[in-house]
């Protein structure tokens, strides 16, 4: 290993702490970001592949997209805002009711479908250039 024992490797990411944003502490962060800045670009990134995963897979029979489906839905539909990444705090940050749009995606048709993928990807636009 170059010198380095596992041990010393191991140790040597002891250090490394990953900052951690809390739920009030993220409706901060965009209060002072906009939309280009890297951690919105992320959230709605995070909330597009939900999406996309949702609309794409919810009539799929292959077990494989099912399971992928399964988690998009149920991401979606958890009330948990103890993460910052959750379904309902990204919404919000970003203007979006979860409710109506949780909405929209069960009750949608797949015309709904293809224009709540427009909407989203859109989001991804804003301040490109």
């Amino acid at each position: 290993m170059d010198g380095l024992s596992k041990h010393a490797l191991d140790h040597s990411f002891e250090t490394l702490t990953p900052d951690v944003a809390l739920p009030d502490q993220f409706g901060d962060l965009w209060g002072r970001a906009n939309r280009t800045d890297p951690e919105p670009r992320l959230a709605i990134a995070v909330l597009q592949l939900a999406v996309v995963d949702f609309c794409k897979f919810s009539r799929s029979v292959r077990e494989t997209e099912q399971r992928v489906y399964r988690k998009a839905k149920t991401w979606m539909m958890s009330s948990d805002r103890d993460w910052p990444y959750s379904f309902a705090n990204i919404c919000e940050a970003i203007g979006v009711s979860p409710e109506n749009l949780r909405n929209a995606l069960m009750q949608g048709s797949s015309e709904d479908h293809d224009r709540t993928l427009r909407d989203i990807g859109k989001l991804l636009d804003i301040g490109r250039g």
